[in-house]
Formats: structure tokens, sequence, C-alpha cells
């Protein structure tokens, strides 16, 4: 059953700032796919703060 206070269920909007692979950078575009060892950084607004830790 969905749960949408489980954090496992839940989205965000995010962007998808750079991706690592293979000790070089790319700047995603809309084609760009995540392959299994990509590093991404990503970004995503909030109001709120977040406990890192938690």
């Amino acid at each position: 059953m969905y749960d949408p206070d489980d954090t496992v269920l839940r989205t965000f909007n995010v962007i998808i700032a750079k991706i690592e692979r293979d000790k070089k950078s790319i700047v995603p575009r809309g084609n760009t796919l995540l392959k299994s060892g990509d590093r991404a950084i990503v970004s995503r607004e909030t109001n709120e703060i977040e406990d890192p830790a938690k």
C-alpha cells in the first residue's frame, strides 16, 4: 500500500548538475542516461534545514 510518509517512496524535483564517469565530467542533457558506477551531483530546492546525519 502507498504511504506518502514513507521516505523510500517520497519523490523530489531534482537537478542532476554533473555526472562523473570514468574520471570524466559530463554535463547531462535531456537524453543522458545514468550508468552503473556513475556519480551524480544532485541539487534540489528546499525550505527546510536538514540534518545530513539523519
